[in-house]
């Protein structure tokens, strides 16, 4: 599926990651999880992990790239949430709310003592997304690396909240089963809901 509205305002320039710098236009991405809340409380976490993924995006991820300060502050909006089983829901956000998703769900063991295991996780994740061109997914590859290389860089404490904030994530996320949501990312200009 082809994905123009992503890359849109992309400038052409090797330099240019959209999902840290730049003006691209926003995007739907579509989450299809594979685990199955059935108490208010698990429905309820689940939801809340999906804003706090905003809400690190509005305020985190400008201190992790310097260059994102400028963007505009678009906030993710919810176009349609089913609790269906599997439960999904399509998201209207900033590329960069992708980048921070994948970060958080690879981010749950302790990245200073397992990077590698950082980078092999969101690749896997990102391996997994369906409507990304091999660029696009070349620079949200890049942003996750580079993501993880910042987060080395901050202190103890810094770094310890990050970890818990991923690990109580990816607890609601993929439940025990540990089973990665289905992510799609959809060209807003030729979706239908």
């Amino acid at each position: 599926m082809p994905t123009r509205a992503i890359t849109s305002h992309y400038r052409g320039d090797m330099g240019t990651n959209i999902f840290v710098e730049g003006l691209p236009a926003p995007v739907v991405v579509k989450l299809r999880f594979h685990t199955d809340p059935t108490t208010f409380r698990e429905l309820r976490e689940l939801l809340s992990d999906l804003a706090f993924v905003d809400t690190m995006q509005l305020r985190w991820w400008s201190t992790i790239w310097p260059s994102f300060s400028g963007r505009r502050r678009i906030q993710s909006r919810v176009l349609r949430f089913t609790k269906q089983s599997p439960p999904e829901t399509n998201i209207l956000c900033d590329p960069a709310w992708l980048a921070v998703f994948i970060a958080l769900l690879a981010g749950y063991r302790n990245i200073k003592e397992n990077v590698n295991e950082f980078y092999a996780d969101g690749r896997k994740i990102i391996d997994g997304i369906v409507g990304l061109t091999a660029r696009q997914r070349q620079l949200l590859e890049i942003a996750v690396r580079m993501t993880a290389d910042r987060i080395l860089q901050m202190s103890e404490s810094a770094a310890e909240r990050f970890l818990k904030a991923a690990r109580r994530m990816r607890q609601n996320i993929v439940g025990d089963s540990g089973d990665l949501p289905d992510i799609e990312v959809i060209d807003i200009d030729r979706s239908i809901y």
